[in-house]
């Protein structure tokens, strides 16, 4: 135990500061603390509270989940609702199972935001924008120097909460006239590809979703293509009935665990019973993960019986359990998901909004819009425009547009610095799956050699990839700040 104030350094302003900043704001308040702190974030960028995917964007660009899901509060679910249904006047009721314009939620992640900073301030905490990157991190005593790009700070603890790396760019095109390394916000980045152009995006994924919805939104009248690897289109995600958990459960995971009898195939047991006990047969949702169908075949009968029985039960119990069912899962498991099952189990767990299958699946009927599987090569010609190579056909786009997400997730630039200095230093320890080794339940990072007393280092999101398998999205975020804002506040007498 320590003596407050503490002073809290935030590397990075965007969605996950924000949860950051509720989760702290609620804990305070519960606990009657009012002895004072500071909060230090370090954001270089204009767009504060709300990180890449929610910047300000047209409204065609959605959520992939209802508005029920997207509050930042977890002791309050309703928060988002209500706080979408005061905006637009209607009932809360109405305003639940929309999928709202990503730039909206933005908006309300600024409004969280700085309702959580009145919160603070009148528990006599300050709150202070530092507007620069934070490079390098060094202890000193009871605490931290963080160093900006022009200034240094001290503090006590340390949130590592910047967002995933850019897109990926696997074929090396970087710079390359007519390449676009990543498409957020749309209404920027995809301004200027010209209107009769033919468009290859690179991912099958939500992000390529969101790339084509743009496109078709802004008028786009030229040949557009999805490609990957494995073609694997999101699932259309449907209105989910709220379940009630009896064998999928902390306690059913928990005692498998305790008996040393728990693995991949045990967790599968145990989604089958799951899917049993609620009168669904596991067996479809199981053949999905190994579909090879066609993948715009698999939209259209997603979009015309539904997506695969009980999906939603999956879809409920990631937030409750998807984290623990991964950390006690053993190492070889772990491997074998990311290796052979990763983009198909999200292709299930993060599926696209109904609208957005619907845009998709016209435009594959109108003859504008294909989706390829075994994407091989895609290098730039000489006489301008790509070659792009798939196992089956070859193909020539005048514009490149990457909407790749790599199944292990590399360090966002913003944090590359400051955690190459950690791993350095012996404050942090690198996941053999990728991101960095963090301590389950409490976010810390786990260091790499002894310490007189545990550095206070924090971390959530994309950067606990391998500690965590499920590491973005508002829900995922908000249990991790949670869990983050706790172990401070415990740290405190």
């Amino acid at each position: 135990m320590r003596a407050s104030p503490l002073t809290l350094a935030l590397v990075g302003g965007g969605a996950a500061a924000t949860c950051i900043l509720v989760a702290l704001s609620q804990h305070l308040i519960e606990a009657s603390h009012t002895g004072g702190g500071t909060v230090l974030i370090f954001e270089p960028r204009s767009h504060l509270w709300r990180g890449r995917v929610y910047q300000p964007d047209g409204p065609e660009v959605l959520t992939n989940v209802p508005a029920c899901a997207m509050s930042v509060q977890r002791r309050n679910p309703d928060d988002a609702v209500e706080w979408l249904a005061s905006l637009s006047g209607d009932h809360p009721s109405k305003v639940s199972h929309r999928f709202v314009p990503r730039a909206l939620i933005g908006d309300y992640l600024v409004s969280a935001a700085q309702s959580a900073v009145r919160c603070l301030r009148e528990a006599h905490w300050q709150t202070h924008i530092v507007p620069e990157r934070a490079v390098r991190l060094s202890t000193r005593h009871n605490g931290f120097v963080v160093r900006g790009e022009r200034s240094q700070w001290s503090c006590s603890d340390v949130v590592l909460c910047v967002g995933g790396a850019d897109q990926a760019d696997p074929y090396e095109l970087a710079g390359q006239p007519g390449y676009i390394a990543h498409p957020y916000p749309t209404r920027e980045k995809l301004a200027d590809v010209q209107c009769r152009s033919s468009v290859l995006v690179l991912g099958t994924g939500l992000t390529a979703v969101d790339t084509v919805i743009a496109l078709a939104a802004q008028g786009h009248e030229g040949h557009l293509t999805l490609a990957s690897r494995r073609g694997l289109l999101p699932a259309v995600r449907e209105w989910a009935v709220p379940h009630e958990f009896v064998h999928l459960t902390v306690d059913g995971l928990l005692n498998l665990s305790s008996r040393k009898n728990y693995s991949l195939m045990s967790l599968v047991d145990l989604v089958s019973r799951e899917l049993s006990e609620a009168r669904f047969d596991p067996v479809s949702l199981l053949q999905e993960l190994n579909s090879t169908e066609v993948p715009l075949h698999r939209l259209r009968r997603h979009l015309i019986t539904g997506s695969p029985d009980g999906l939603h039960i999956l879809e409920q119990a990631i937030p409750r359990l998807g984290q623990l069912s991964w950390h006690l899962l053993p190492a070889a498991d772990k491997k074998l998901i990311l290796e052979r099952y990763h983009h198909h189990v999200m292709s299930l767990c993060c599926p696209m909004a109904p609208r957005n299958a619907a845009i998709l699946a016209h435009l594959s009927d109108i003859g504008q819009l294909d989706v390829h599987s075994g994407l091989r090569s895609v290098v730039r010609r000489a006489d301008g425009g790509f070659l792009a190579r798939t196992e089956t056909t070859e193909m020539m786009p005048d514009v490149v547009i990457s909407a790749v997400t790599p199944a292990v997730h590399t360090t966002h630039d913003d944090a590359r610095d400051i955690v190459t200095g950690l791993v350095a230093d012996g404050l942090a320890r690198t996941h053999h799956l990728g991101g960095l080794q963090v301590e389950f339940g409490t976010g810390r990072i786990v260091p790499d050699r002894k310490f007189a007393e545990d550095p206070k280092i924090y971390a959530l999101g994309d950067l606990t990839h391998g500690s965590l398998y499920f590491t973005f999205g508002l829900s995922v975020l908000v249990r991790q700040a949670d869990d983050i804002a706790r172990a401070l506040l415990e740290s405190i007498s």
